[in-house]
């Protein structure tokens, strides 16, 4: 793909369970908490922790709107700050607001939070209870039901080169980097055509209250992936032989797991259909032959879609947020 004169490969970002090439990808694991305020007001949370840093949303069963947070974890306490969500928020991206916000604080005992919330308008605190729970597919997708817009595309190349697609004021732009003598180094700005504006504001995923997931561009409903209580793998057209071939083993990873795969619940892996048709012209220089992950991302309240292209290290993730 060229950018203004500025070649672009692609590379697979925060999506580290598809790429990853260590035995311990699946490490990498979020915390699933119930819980209430004010004795009353309950809850559902989920966090992912990186060293002291812990990130991730917490929802009121009433209305299951989601509410980012961002803050600090030990093994012993908690401070963490409700955020506004930001454009192109996707897990692993948090940083400490400014300004007046609402703050959870307090301490943790083995799989016990308790603490309190703090308001920021009246100064008035509330206690602030939650317990660690295994994680349950079918509950966290029943949150999720909803319909889901494309809110960003990141992709790369050989792990070297990296561009991301973003929507701003209405408008879909393209950016790009590239490491040229061990540093990398941004490119121009790349045009999008009118016909890829408009093809990245159509592309929209749907979960229906049966938990079954449905693709559309524009009204053209493009797949389907019914529910299922554990993931699914059906890549069939790209073979174990092509994988040694290719060096493609990222793709056979998630044959015989269970949904929960790092960071997200995995539902899908399967090359019976085609993307590439559905997303902008440049990422159609992928690899014809590939598959593709659907994923949901709990602590980002985002589903993600992962083209996994055949050939080595070509990928790109598609990022869609749930329309309030």
């Amino acid at each position: 793909m060229k950018m203004r004169g500025v070649v672009v490969f692609f590379a697979l970002l925060p999506y580290a369970a598809i790429a990853a090439q260590s035995a311990d990808f699946r490490a990498e694991t979020n915390r699933y908490y119930t819980g209430t305020i004010d004795g009353k007001y309950a809850f559902d949370m989920v966090l992912s922790v990186e060293g002291d840093a812990c990130m991730g949303s917490y929802y009121y069963l009433k209305y299951k709107k989601p509410i980012f947070l961002y803050g600090k974890c030990s093994t012993s306490t908690f401070n963490l700050q409700e955020q506004q969500r930001q454009s192109g928020y996707t897990a692993g991206v948090g940083f400490e607001e400014r300004g007046q916000h609402k703050t959870i604080t307090g301490r943790i005992a083995g799989n016990i939070m308790s603490g309190f919330w703090h308001s920021s308008r009246n100064g008035k605190s509330y206690s602030f209870s939650a317990k660690e729970v295994d994680p349950d597919k079918r509950r966290i997708l029943e949150n999720a039901v909803g319909t889901y817009k494309l809110s960003n595309i990141s992709a790369f190349c050989c792990a070297n080169s990296m561009a991301d697609y973003t929507k701003n004021a209405g408008s879909w732009g393209a950016t790009g980097s590239a490491i040229s003598d061990g540093r990398r180094e941004a490119s121009d700005d790349s045009f999008i055509s009118e016909r890829d504006q408009h093809l990245l504001s159509s592309f929209t995923l749907q979960m229906d209250q049966s938990l079954g997931i449905h693709l559309f561009s524009g009204q053209q409903l493009i797949a389907n992936f019914p529910y299922a209580s554990g993931a699914t793998f059906s890549v069939r057209n790209i073979t174990q032989a092509e994988d040694k071939l290719n060096n493609i083993g990222r793709i056979f990873k998630y044959e015989g797991i269970n949904s929960f795969v790092g960071n997200v619940v995995h539902i899908s892996t399967t090359d019976e259909f085609k993307l590439l048709q559905y997303v902008p012209a440049p990422l159609q220089e992928l690899s014809s032959r590939h598959a593709i992950s659907v994923d949901y991302n709990p602590s980002a309240m985002q589903f993600q879609i992962t083209i996994i292209s055949e050939q080595c290290c070509d990928n790109a993730t598609l990022y869609l947020s749930k329309q309030q």
